[in-house]
This record gives structure tokens, sequence and C-alpha cells, in this order.
């Protein structure tokens, strides 16, 4: 299955599915060497670097970022 049909498919589940499948995910990532985590990581930032420079992103501040985790816990 194609990498961008999950991510829209899970996108649309529930916060709480979303985030046992993101901890499945990364318990996954033990399975792989420091070495193939560290460029995974790179890669990582190297894209999200991208889409800030070209802004197809919205950067948000940590206080917003924690006030909406805080309205999605209640």
């Amino acid at each position: 299955m194609e990498l961008t049909k999950i991510k829209n498919e899970a996108l649309h589940l529930s916060v709480n599915e979303r985030a046992k499948i993101a901890c499945l995910l990364l318990e996954s990532l033990d399975e792989i060497s420091d070495k193939e985590h560290e460029l995974l990581c790179i890669e990582e930032v190297e894209r999200r670097a991208r889409q800030i420079d070209q802004g197809t992103v919205k950067l948000i501040a940590a206080e917003e970022l924690e006030n909406r985790i805080q309205s999605h816990l209640k």
C-alpha cells in the first residue's frame, strides 16, 4: 500500500487510534540499528525543513501546541 494512502487514511482515525498506531510504529523502530535510526531522523528533519522553507506547513508556537494537546486530553 502506498505511504500517502496509508497516511491519509490514518489521519481520519480518532486521536486515540492514531496514538495507538504511533506507539506501535515507534516500538517497531527498536528493530533497526542506531545508524539506520540516525539516517531516518536526518531524512525527517530535512523533509520538515523543506516544508518550512517552501511554506507548505504552518508553524505554531509551543504554547499553542500545548493548548491543543490539553484540549484533546479533556
